[in-house]
């Protein structure tokens, strides 16, 4: 039975998308079978994000509903895969879905999920064996990721800080690694500087590759702590003075 692993940024461009996106592809170079399911509906971006673009005519309704089969309505490259849940509701038969994806032989399934509909978010983690909600360190951000957890009161919840800028922390512009922990009250699943090359990855796709060295090495060590395996959320020896990440950042350094 694969692992379901759902991405949820509850303040939106904070790079939830992004992340399942390079989680995705990194999965997949580690050659395990990942499927990227898009949930979020008229507002999904993920297959921009992979670069499979409109490269699909059906979705996981049309799956659950018997028009056509998931192989069908799914679009892959190597041992990755994209699925997306609906164009036009906002809900769907979350119990019939997971029921056929559940059955399949992928190693992980990553879910892009917004939290524009409570309830569907509520099934979908019914389903979900990890959630990992994506914050920027802006205070915002913050705010609504420790909003987040009060509301869907999830177990195994993580926290993954994207668009880290270290001389905005160090001037008080942005908050440290520390406060988000310590607001949201959940482990830190990983740490991804702020890198322009982010855009240009969004816009080739990332199922062509991480081209920057810096995201690539980030999305590995997240990858490798999803898996189990105890890495460093990022190695930030160089700039540890715009941090304070005293006890929470409790993970091995090899």
């Amino acid at each position: 039975m694969p692992e379901i692993i759902t991405f949820m940024s509850p303040k939106g461009g904070s790079g939830a998308t992004f992340v399942c996106a390079g989680v995705w592809a990194t999965l997949c170079e580690k050659s395990y079978k990942v499927l990227a399911f898009d949930a979020c509906f008229e507002k999904g971006a993920l297959d921009y994000a992979l670069g499979f673009k409109s490269d699909y005519v059906y979705t996981m309704t049309d799956v659950a509903d018997g028009n056509c089969s998931l192989k069908d309505a799914m679009v892959s490259f190597g041992s990755g895969s994209f699925l997306r849940a609906d164009y036009e509701n906002n809900f769907f038969e979350t119990e019939d879905a997971f029921e056929i994806l559940n059955k399949t032989d992928f190693d992980y399934i990553l879910v892009d999920l917004n939290d524009r509909n409570e309830d569907f978010v509520n099934e979908v983690l019914k389903k979900t064996h990890k959630l990992i909600l994506v914050a920027d360190p802006g205070i915002l951000s913050c705010k609504c990721c420790e909003m987040a957890v009060d509301k869907f009161e999830f177990e195994n919840t993580f926290v993954l800080v994207n668009k880290i800028i270290p001389t905005y922390i160090k001037a008080g512009v942005h908050c440290t690694v520390d406060d988000i922990i310590d607001a949201v009250s959940s482990p830190l699943m990983g740490l991804v500087p702020w890198s322009p090359g982010a855009e240009i990855i969004m816009r080739q796709g990332i199922k062509n590759g991480i081209c920057d060295n810096e995201l690539k090495t980030t999305f590995s060590n997240v990858a490798d702590r999803i898996c189990g395996v105890q890495k460093k959320a990022y190695d930030f020896r160089k700039v540890y003075d715009c941090f304070k990440l005293g006890k929470n950042f409790s993970v091995k350094s090899d």
